[in-house]
């Protein structure tokens, strides 16, 4: 019997993978790549700046809320569709690039390894969520760190704040 509860939560677990990884698909083929030149050089200059020697795309996707990463046909940051100011793509940039280099896409992979293995355990799909929140706080403090001569950090979280408040009025 509980085998086959492990086995459940198993099958369960890797359907919302799917599901997940099917709706990144979609939402990555339905992306508009940025060309304007300014965006694109900052994004070399930060590349450089963090060492980051993998290919990253930086795309419009009008089906997102706030700027994210993804790995899916190689490296791609994706913006939302609604108006941002130069401040906030460069500081979004720097955000989604440090992702990248502290490695959490892998860092999340590994959590839902652990959370495939452990489905039948509470404290796996805690673990997990902790997980996530901690790397995003250890990525905010990483980019005041790296942006200090470019803004401060009341600027930094400002313009987060600013950015959530533009995603939920234009939803």
């Amino acid at each position: 019997i509980l085998i086959g509860i492990w086995l459940f939560f198993i099958v369960l677990i890797l359907a919302y993978r799917f599901f997940h990884y099917c709706c990144m698909c979609r939402i990555s083929g339905e992306s508009v790549p940025i060309q304007d030149e300014d965006i694109l050089l900052k994004l070399e200059n930060w590349k450089d700046g963090l060492g980051i020697q993998k290919d990253v795309s930086i795309s419009y996707n009008a089906h997102i809320s706030s700027p994210a990463i993804l790995c899916h046909k190689g490296y791609r940051i994706l913006f939302p569709t609604f108006a941002m100011t130069e401040r906030q793509m460069e500081i979004a940039l720097l955000h989604e690039l440090v992702h990248l280099k502290n490695k959490d896409t892998i860092t999340k992979d590994v959590c839902f390894f652990v959370q495939l293995l452990h489905g039948w355990n509470p404290f796996a799909y805690m673990l997990k969520n902790s997980i996530v929140r901690w790397a995003e706080v250890l990525c905010d403090l990483k980019v005041c760190e790296l942006g200090e001569e470019i803004f401060t950090a009341k600027e930094y979280y400002n313009t987060i704040l600013e950015m959530m408040k533009q995603a939920q009025e234009e939803t």
